[in-house]
């Protein structure tokens, strides 16, 4: 496979109904209209970046489509949901936790 170009062993792949198909690097996926077709790919905004495009949710289940709503959270900007609404910290014990530099 290695003295022939990719498309000559796709060719040989379909001419022997062998199921096959060329490995996507990330440029190959973003410029692929398949790719678009299927809104696999999603442009979100980031206050630090500006417009990211980036990996949308798959698969696609068409009762639960699920959808990226942004980018990586900065450093620390889900403390307050983590620490209070998820592990049932008081707001003086985060106070106090933030004050001591542990958060």
């Amino acid at each position: 496979m290695a003295e022939r170009t990719t498309a000559e062993c796709l060719e040989e792949f379909t001419r022997n109904e062998v199921v096959a198909s060329r490995v996507f690097s990330a440029a190959d996926i973003a410029a692929d209209p398949i790719y678009a077709e299927r809104e696999d790919i999603v442009t979100v905004d980031d206050a630090d970046l500006g417009p990211v495009r980036m990996q949308a949710v798959i698969p696609h289940f068409r009762q639960n489509p699920g959808q990226v709503w942004r980018t990586g959270p900065a450093l620390g900007q889900d403390n307050h949901l983590v620490y209070s609404k998820w592990l049932g910290l008081g707001e003086q014990e985060l106070a106090d936790l933030e004050k001591n530099g542990v958060v």
